[in-house]
């Protein structure tokens, strides 16, 4: 098994192609993908609460970011051991989603090298692109018969916490755009 550089899809959002184009596992590389981007989510988030400056500080620091980034941490569990469950033990493995999240972290700009509004909309674009993934990944299992009533079920949570989390975004973006 390789794990090969993410491709970025036409809609923006990233799948990676584990076991190669010769191997059509799509539960895997989709179920292994979603571990990446929400691994970077993470990652990116918290990166973002610790990068947030200026009059808005408190409030993306403490209540916005940290928000975000927790509550993805909270929900990999459940989504690396559906994946477990589905996939094998395999597909958890930390070098790999590392290396994978990376990848996907790396396709973003770094919160560092923005300011508050350009971190918030940053941030829209990572949370947008997991929201289509998600959907892409419910469509393509489900007309390949992968698709499992609890995955769906997960997936359909997961879309709905990262709405929230994008109108939240949205609203700190346009903030500075109104004042």
């Amino acid at each position: 098994m390789t794990h090969d550089t993410p491709r970025m899809t036409g809609q923006g959002f990233v799948v990676m192609d584990i076991y190669g184009s010769e191997t059509d596992n799509k539960l895997y590389n989709y179920m292994f993908s979603q571990i990446c981007y929400m691994r970077a989510i993470h990652l990116w988030f918290h990166g973002a609460h610790h990068m947030t400056r200026g009059s808005s500080f408190s409030g993306d620091h403490s209540f916005l970011y940290d928000k975000i980034y927790t509550g993805v941490q909270e929900s990999i569990d459940g989504v690396i051991e559906k994946a477990i469950g589905l996939c094998g033990a395999d597909i958890a493995c930390p070098s790999h989603i590392a290396t994978g999240a990376a990848q996907v972290v790396c396709a973003y700009p770094s919160p560092n090298k923005l300011n508050a509004t350009g971190i918030a909309a940053a941030g829209m674009s990572i949370i947008k692109d997991f929201i289509e993934f998600l959907e892409c990944m419910k469509n393509e299992l489900d007309e390949c018969g992968s698709m499992t009533l609890g995955l769906e079920d997960q997936i359909g949570g997961l879309a709905n916490d990262h709405e929230g989390y994008y109108y939240l975004l949205k609203q700190r973006a346009a903030s500075d755009l109104t004042s």
